[in-house]
């Protein structure tokens, strides 16, 4: 698996200038979901990755949770934006850090927002993706958020 996006930033530069086309999803992509409680529920966070690494992500809200609108709009720009040659790091940097008032009320929460959230999974998940063996068996890492 190839962390270093900088050739596939030129293989997606387009002749316009400086316009990039996300790449096509891939027919199969392996991928971890995880269950994270947030102020006002849960969030189930989906980051699936392929052979150029992290290529999407999905987020489903628990019964009594959050704002779904929200939470799809954003795994939608950020898969769209890794398919696009959009750093991962870069994208976890500007996730990470965004604050809800539901969590602000209530103590020992683990996350600020669903943002928060989805950028600490996507970090977890781009962290894992060197613990894969020369088998290319995923080995169980065991990062909390």
């Amino acid at each position: 698996m190839n962390n270093n996006n900088d050739t596939f930033r030129e293989n997606v530069r387009q002749s316009n200038g400086n316009f990039y086309t996300p790449r096509e999803r891939v027919e199969t992509t392996i991928g971890m979901t995880e269950k994270v409680k947030i102020g006002c529920g849960t969030i189930f966070i989906t980051v699936n990755y392929d052979e150029d690494g992290i290529c999407e992500v999905f987020t489903n809200l628990g019964r009594a949770g959050g704002c779904p609108s929200q939470s799809e709009a954003t795994a939608r720009v950020v898969s769209i934006a890794l398919r696009s040659g959009v750093s991962v790091q870069a994208i976890i940097d500007q996730l990470k850090g965004i604050r809800c008032l539901s969590t602000v009320r209530q103590k020992g929460l683990q996350v600020l927002s669903c943002p928060d959230a989805i950028g600490k999974v996507i970090e977890k998940v781009y962290k894992s993706q060197s613990t894969i063996d020369s088998n290319n068996e995923i080995q169980e890492v065991n990062h909390k958020i």
